[in-house]
């Protein structure tokens, strides 16, 4: 799971991110746009994420986060006794969520 970029204008409805989950066993790309990068924003979306992910009987058990990840978020999974697994800062090839975000912009 990981943010994209900033996007260059801000969307009709105020959205300036992608948030990009990967579900390794399921081989699915899911999204969720939004309006800021703030912790709350991004643990609601990764909870709608998991809920898609469990709805499809694909939830992850284990989830690799960028080392920028926050404690807001790691605590929400934690609740739900999700691991997580932090990626070496700058090594980009260690998360498949990376692929994943090409992928997701080259179908965009």
């Amino acid at each position: 799971m990981n943010l994209t970029g900033r996007f260059p204008f801000v969307s009709a409805r105020g959205n300036k991110y992608i948030l990009v989950a990967y579900g390794y066993n399921s081989n699915a790309i899911l999204i969720r746009v939004l309006g800021n990068r703030n912790a709350e924003t991004i643990s609601a979306a990764w909870k709608e994420l998991h809920e898609e992910f469990s709805a499809a009987d694909a939830a992850p058990t284990t989830y690799i986060l960028d080392n920028k990840a926050s404690g807001i978020l790691k605590k929400a999974m934690r609740d739900k006794h999700l691991k997580y697994q932090l990626v070496t800062p700058y090594m980009h090839r260690a998360n498949i969520a990376e692929r994943a975000i090409q992928t997701f912009k080259h179908h965009f």
